[in-house]
């Protein structure tokens, strides 16, 4: 279950960003349970929430989410990093590494009879 605390507009990255509370039990919730509840909460879309932190203390049956809902999956990947979407689970690579160049070719080599000659 999450509560949300605190909901600021943020108009300049079409997004708003949130703290909320939610009641634990056992381990602390994954990143796309929390996305779902939040989005439940605010009405909007899962893949447009992005969880910044989860933390909760040791011992403690209450866990403290910082996000940020944005309006649009557009708006999203426009001003969020891939690299930070990618580590968090939020969006799979979408971009393959680029292959290495492949090494020229090396001279074959030399017989050793012919060296000495």
């Amino acid at each position: 279950m999450v509560e949300i605390i605190e909901k600021k507009e943020n108009p300049l990255y079409s997004r708003t960003d949130i703290v909320a509370s939610a009641h634990v039990e056992g381990a602390t919730p994954s990143r796309q349970h929390v996305a779902a509840e939040i989005a439940k909460a605010l009405g909007a879309k899962a893949d447009c929430i992005v969880i910044r932190e989860i933390v909760q203390e040791f011992g403690s049956k209450s866990a403290r989410i910082s996000a940020s809902a944005y309006s649009s999956k557009e708006a999203l990947e426009k001003y969020e990093a891939r690299k930070y979407l990618a580590a968090r689970g939020t969006k799979k690579k979408a971009e393959k590494k680029e292959e290495a160049p492949a090494e020229p070719a090396k001279p074959a080599a030399v017989p050793a009879e012919k060296a000495a000659a």
